[in-house]
């Protein structure tokens, strides 16, 4: 029988800036609901230490600045148990839930995450992991699908987007 969430031996950690790339309402292709943040000087710092600590994350930087992608995934084997974990909650500035839908990119954010060690498979090597439990966007820019969209997206939805609604 699977357990929801899971705690653990683990601390909370929260991170603020701007969001870019984000799944934050159905899980991709690898199960896993996800965003980029671009950090503020202090997030930054704080992901410094968790990258000493053994954050294997990537951080990154491009023309925009630094930025590191958290995930969260719908389900995942721990000590031999499934784990099913929800959609990360989404807040918006008063605290009130609200769909991960409609967040622009630039919008700025806090991101909410559960730092924990873990023992990389097959081998005593420990690890620091990052779960994305929450985000809460204090300056909402709406989504436009023009600025938002990946060139590949729009190539992809080129057509679709201009279909008539069918009559069933």
């Amino acid at each position: 029988m699977p357990q929801y969430g899971y705690k653990g031996n683990s601390r909370d950690e929260i991170l603020k800036g701007k969001i870019s790339w984000h799944n934050l309402v159905h899980p991709d292709e690898e199960q896993k609901w996800k965003c980029t943040l671009y950090p503020d000087a202090e997030s930054l710092a704080k992901i410094n230490e968790l990258k000493e600590e053994g954050l294997l994350n990537s951080l990154r930087r491009d023309e925009q600045g630094y930025n590191m992608t958290f995930t969260r995934y719908r389900q995942k084997t721990i000590k031999g148990k499934i784990i099913l974990f929800e959609a990360p909650a989404v807040l918006d500035k008063d605290g009130k839930p609200t769909e991960g839908m409609g967040i622009g990119h630039g919008s700025d954010v806090a991101i909410k995450l559960q730092i924990y060690k873990y023992n990389k498979p097959g081998g005593s090597i420990k690890g620091t992991a990052a779960r994305m439990e929450g985000i809460r966007i204090y300056n909402l820019i709406p989504y436009e699908r023009d600025r938002d969209m990946t060139t590949e997206q729009v190539r992809q939805m080129k057509g679709l987007d201009t279909l008539p609604e069918p009559i069933w």
